[in-house]
């Protein structure tokens, strides 16, 4: 009887064995845009609208030479036009695979909040749609807020506007921007920075996000307003309530950085206007969650929050930092990734880790960019 029953345990290592070597591996990713995280409204790309989505191709793209993703959708640029796929606030749809972005001719950035999306043409002009409640839309057009009307949500009072003016399914053109170089979205602020060099932002103001001295609950702009104190302007970022800048060697924000990401109250640290992070030194690029800025040196990535310490995550050979509200990932030398933050609905790559630290099971990456809770990359092998 032990004989048998050693030859039995035997038979049965042996099959386990041989089941896990059986198990099939996934197939390697194609070169192209591969994505992964929430997809519920098709930012993936991959034919679905499903919840957690691991790393995987998407569906009948070219080969992209930029990225650009927003709260839930996304965007790549294809032999000169812009592909989009998920949900751009209605005016353009929604779809689980990409399309030709047809809504706005010649553009070549696309960015996105969770109520307005804009777009920057290639002559400079930015065009906008969605919730203008305050002032997203820059056309000078916002609602008037003494003609807000009062409703109770959740136990709370609040002041909405009359619809139909506190929202536009067409783009509307960004008053008096025709020089854009580059744009940025927070929660429902919007800035440009100008080919002179400088910025200009609006929008909400609630945590002095637009740098013009104003933070009040309902202080807003409903039409571009420029940053004078701020010249020679490389970069910029944006998050939640807060806004970053490079000048030269310097870094700036303002606005309030903190975990609610559109929550100001009087308890908040706020910078309403542009504040230098000190200690951040050759800055190369901006990468912001709701809570929390970084940049990227030559040699190393410094990140602060709203006490403006700058402090060193001890990573080398970052080549690429992209931000969503609440996760990060950066592109490093060899082609790979490593992502940080939350989790949820497999925004790093993984359905779960103990490690600060995930690196994506992908490499050959040349290009990255962050959404609400997804990330997208370029890959190219050859």
């Amino acid at each position: 009887m032990y004989v048998a029953a050693m030859r039995t345990l035997i038979v049965i290592a042996l099959l386990s064995s041989s089941c896990k070597k059986e198990q099939p591996k996934p197939p390697p990713l194609p070169d192209g845009v591969v994505c992964w995280g929430l997809g519920t409204m098709g930012q993936i790309g991959n034919g679905k609208s499903i919840q957690a989505n691991p790393p995987s191709a998407v569906a009948g793209l070219g080969s992209a030479t930029g990225l650009w993703l927003g709260a839930d959708s996304s965007c790549a640029l294809v032999a000169g036009h812009m592909q989009c796929w998920g949900d751009l606030q209605g005016a353009a749809g929604m779809s689980a695979v990409p399309r030709p972005f047809v809504l706005v001719p010649d553009t070549v950035e696309v960015r996105g909040s969770t109520s307005s999306t804009c777009v920057r043409q290639a002559s400079g002009a930015v065009m906008c749609w969605g919730s203008n409640l305050v002032g997203q839309l820059g056309n000078g057009g916002a609602p008037d807020p003494t003609k807000r009307v009062p409703i109770e949500i959740h136990g709370q009072d609040v002041k909405l506007p009359p619809i139909p003016n506190g929202f536009s399914d067409q783009p509307v053109a960004v008053k008096g921007l025709s020089d854009a170089t580059a744009i940025v979205a927070g929660k429902s602020h919007v800035c440009a920075l100008r080919k002179a060099g400088t910025v200009a932002c609006w929008g909400s103001d609630s945590g002095g996000q637009l740098g013009d001295g104003h933070h009040e609950d309902d202080a807003a702009r409903d039409h571009p307003v420029d940053l004078a104190e701020l010249a020679g302007v490389t970069a910029i970022a944006a998050a939640g309530t807060a806004t970053c800048a490079i000048t030269a060697n310097k870094v700036w924000c303002w606005g309030a950085l903190h975990p609610d990401g559109d929550v100001v109250t009087s308890s908040t640290p706020v910078w309403p206007t542009p504040k230098e992070i000190a200690g951040v030194d050759g800055a190369l690029e901006i990468a912001m969650t709701s809570d929390k800025a970084c940049a990227r040196t030559a040699g190393d990535v410094l990140c602060w929050d709203h006490s403006g310490t700058a402090s060193s995550l001890g990573l080398k050979g970052i080549l690429q930092l992209a931000a969503g509200p609440t996760h990060m990932c950066a592109r490093i030398a060899g082609g790979h990734v490593i992502c940080w933050g939350n989790s949820y609905q497999g925004a790093l790559g993984v359905s779960y880790s103990e490690e600060h630290y995930v690196h994506v099971d992908i490499d050959h990456v040349v290009d990255i960019a962050a959404g609400g809770l997804h990330t997208c990359v370029i890959r190219k092998s050859t």
